[in-house]
């Protein structure tokens, strides 16, 4: 499932400037591939409910969160909705596989302390402790 989000993301990002594109050319609509990337985070959640884990923040966080942020980033750029975070003077950034990703500090602070999942609802912990 997240195999086949990648895919479609990439293709999503870069439908404008491939030369060849799988979406093109098989006349998938944004739409449908929009659905196509919800299946499969839902089977992704689904999969995740069935396994049992000593902590299951971190998988969450990753295969969940920010899976679910980067279809929303993708798909609102695609269709010119994409708006522009301002950045804080204390926010850092993260590479993963060469990626620059935002995370403010109470972010990092809320993974570093135990937070469930709400960092973009919650200011460092107010809502978990």
């Amino acid at each position: 499932m997240f195999g086949r989000i990648a895919h479609i993301i990439d293709a999503v990002e870069d439908q404008a400037t491939d030369t060849w594109n799988p979406l093109s050319a098989t006349g998938t609509s944004a739409a449908e591939a929009r659905k196509h990337c919800d299946d499969a985070l839902l089977g992704i959640r689904l999969a995740l409910d069935e396994v049992e884990f000593v902590d299951d923040r971190l998988v969450r966080v990753l295969l969940v969160d920010e899976v679910e942020r980067a279809v929303n980033r993708a798909f609102a750029h695609a269709s010119g909705k994409r708006r522009r975070k301002k950045k804080k003077k204390d926010e850092q950034s993260v590479g993963f596989g060469g990626d620059a990703v935002d995370m403010g500090v109470s972010d990092a602070a809320h993974v570093a302390r135990g937070g469930k999942g709400c960092f973009s609802h919650c200011d460092c912990c107010d809502c978990c402790s």
